[in-house]
């Protein structure tokens, strides 16, 4: 489903830079700088009345999809400069240089995989619109299986990820908060019924971990053990947006369920 924001004269940020790129694919000379002025203005609403658009100079969900060109392994130009400017605002070390490839699209990919996109790589207008979100509604994503042995990683606590054999998908949970620009995850590990260590692991209550990671950073997990239905306190705060979300009491860090 595409969710297409609104920017206008007086926004700023990336998804300025975003506009301002795509007007310049379409025949615009702006200086991409991410400040939504008069000149930026003018130009999408001459690229609105090429396109029968109403021409208020506004880019919202109708100018969104017109403005937005696919493009894939091999493309080049401002549009390409578009997506790896929002890739490399979330993760930093991708080249902001036009040509769409290897790097570029092994980005894509590790994008479209963590927000739960089909992972082919070519940025289309679902995955342009994802890039483009800034509304604060947190969103549930799938867990896919790249995202998944990051989770098992990241939650086995200092033992080896061989020790589990993945995530009990009854009690996963995986979402993006815009509002934060972080990722959380809820996961429930299986343990490994061959290594002891593990089996204490989740004896000791410890199979069940809050993950987060920052739209630019890499995975956290915490122990959450019995936080929020014990009385032990959470060691850290899940943004209200995603407890709603998944429906965990207020303050919690792990599902009412378990």
């Amino acid at each position: 489903m595409e969710n297409w924001p609104l920017d206008k004269q007086g926004s700023s940020g990336e998804n300025v830079k975003t506009i301002q790129y795509l007007l310049n694919a379409a025949g615009s000379n702006l200086v991409v700088d991410g400040q939504f002025g008069s000149l930026t203005a003018s130009a999408a609403s001459h690229f609105q009345a090429a396109q029968g658009l109403t021409t208020d100079g506004q880019v919202g969900r109708e100018t969104w999809p017109r403005l937005v060109v696919q493009v894939q392994s091999g493309s080049t130009g401002d549009a390409v400069k578009a997506v790896q400017g929002q890739i490399a605002s979330r993760t930093p070390g991708l080249a902001v240089d036009g040509q769409f490839g290897p790097s570029t699209e092994a980005a894509v990919r590790g994008f479209q995989a963590d927000v739960g996109l089909e992972v082919d790589g070519v940025v289309g207008p679902v995955t342009w619109s994802f890039l483009a979100d800034t509304t604060a509604q947190a969103t549930d994503l799938v867990i896919g299986a790249q995202v998944a042995a990051a989770l098992v990683s990241a939650a086995a606590q200092g033992l080896p990820p061989s020790d589990f054999v993945g995530l009990r998908p009854e009690v996963c949970y995986y979402a993006y908060d815009p509002a934060t620009a972080t990722y959380w995850a809820g996961v429930g590990l299986n343990p490994n019924p061959n290594s002891e260590a593990a089996l204490v692991f989740v004896q000791d209550d410890g199979s069940y971990q809050v993950c987060t990671r920052a739209a630019s950073g890499a995975w956290k997990a915490f122990d959450v053990g019995l936080a929020g239905i014990g009385g032990t306190p959470c060691p850290i705060q899940v943004p209200p947006a995603i407890t709603a979300l998944w429906d965990w009491p207020p303050g919690s860090c792990r599902p009412p369920s378990i």
